[in-house]
């Protein structure tokens, strides 16, 4: 349906995601569900940020459902997951070159961030973090907030930065200024840091293997996310089913 998803599960990401980084090659990550596909659709700008980042991780149920129906191979991985597993390479692995690696993590309040950083202590304390900045809450930011973001995030001198400020700001706020930005590893991982934070609850183990997770999240945030699960799920189901029958 136009786009590049990755086929990948969580662990063979992740090795290829240290591969890049040992390799010191410039990796962009996005994630992809039904919702971004059908914003994506009337934002050109966006749109070029998902197809242009190296890996595209299947993050909502909705697009495994699409895959499988195009007799694809797709793993889902989803943000929090991706950003769990990286982490805990980090943290337990011997390997020197791995270790040296620093993170920033960019987005969310400052109390979030406080928060997070002490999961991230808590949960991983190998990690060497880098340092962290909570960005203006604002629908686009100025040139001098820009280079404010970018200055804090090179000076601190992190090589992987996740950035967590919604879609589909933070993928188009990445893919315009990727080349300024000195980290090797660039990840726009959405509402991750919430849930390792602890400040927005995740849903169950076993209703995320089921494909529940979106249910969920959606009984205790309606207000937020009634737009993604009631209109923009039908308009992607009407895309594939378009697709499916060679009429797009």
């Amino acid at each position: 349906m136009g786009y590049n998803v990755s086929s990948l599960d969580i662990h063979a990401l992740s090795d290829s995601i240290l591969k890049r980084l040992r390799g010191r090659i410039k990796t962009i990550v996005s994630t992809i569900n039904p919702h971004s596909f059908v914003v994506a659709e009337t934002d050109a700008e966006f749109k070029r940020a998902l197809e242009q980042s190296n890996f595209l991780l299947a993050d909502g149920i909705g697009i495994i459902i699409a895959a499988k129906l195009l007799k694809k191979n797709i793993n889902r991985v989803t943000g929090p997951d991706y950003f769990s597993e990286i982490h805990r390479l980090l943290n337990q692995s011997d390997d020197k070159c791995v270790r040296r690696f620093r993170i920033f993590y960019l987005g969310g309040s400052k109390e979030l961030l406080e928060k997070l950083l002490d999961k991230v202590s808590l949960n991983w304390p190998n990690v060497d973090v880098a340092g962290s900045f909570s960005p203006p809450f604002t629908d686009e930011f100025s040139e001098v907030e820009t280079r404010s973001m970018i200055d804090a995030v090179n000076t601190s001198g992190a090589d992987i930065l996740w950035v967590a400020m919604t879609a589909p700001k933070q993928e188009k706020w990445v893919q315009k200024n990727a080349n300024r930005i000195n980290c090797i590893l660039i990840s726009s991982i959405g509402a991750a840091f919430d849930f390792h934070a602890g400040t927005v609850r995740r849903a169950p183990i076993p209703l995320r293997k089921v494909g529940l997770e979106w249910f969920y999240r959606f009984i205790f945030e309606p207000r937020r996310l009634w737009r993604r699960n009631l209109v923009s799920m039908p308009l992607f189901l009407k895309n594939l089913f378009k697709y499916l029958i060679g009429g797009k």
